[in-house]
């Protein structure tokens, strides 16, 4: 059996995913939103606004249906690991800013999300993370997340 979302979790985190822990379920929602957007078929999931900004019901059971069989030996074409390349861009931003992945993760997807969906301006785009997510508060890390969205999500 192919099991592309908890492998491709893999080759983004470089970790193998833990469904007991619940950042790693935050993290494969994130990275499976942000693969799927970059142009990766990861089985056209859809996402909609949840507590943790984008997220798939069906993709919750995909990930227990791969838990539960024999993965075959997912193989990278180059495509594949320029978009895998570019999440880990916007990964390298989050860490040399001191943040935890989870929590940037988490803040990236809602930025690119309420800008896909909801604002179609930066100078709206901040005003609306702090009412949906109040959380991220700090002016200052939020606008290097934008400027990543910017720069990486076009």
């Amino acid at each position: 059996m192919q099991c592309i979302v908890t492998q491709m979790f893999k080759q983004v985190y470089g970790r193998d995913y833990n469904d007991n822990d619940r950042e790693d379920r935050i993290l494969i929602q994130k990275s499976t939103y942000l693969l799927e957007w970059l142009g990766l078929d990861m089985g056209n999931y859809c996402f909609l606004w949840g507590k943790h900004g984008p997220y798939s019901l069906d993709l919750k059971g995909i990930i227990r249906k791969e838990l539960s069989g024999t993965c075959d030996i997912l193989r990278l074409s180059t495509y594949a690991e320029g978009i895998v390349g570019s999440i880990h861009e916007i990964l390298t931003v989050g860490e040399k800013i001191k943040q935890k992945t989870c929590g940037w993760m988490e803040l990236i997807c809602s930025i690119h999300f309420i800008k896909q969906f909801l604002v179609k301006t930066d100078r709206n785009l901040m005003d609306e993370l702090k009412k949906l997510k109040p959380h991220f508060n700090d002016d200052e890390v939020n606008s290097l997340a934008i400027e990543a969205v910017n720069n990486v999500l076009r």
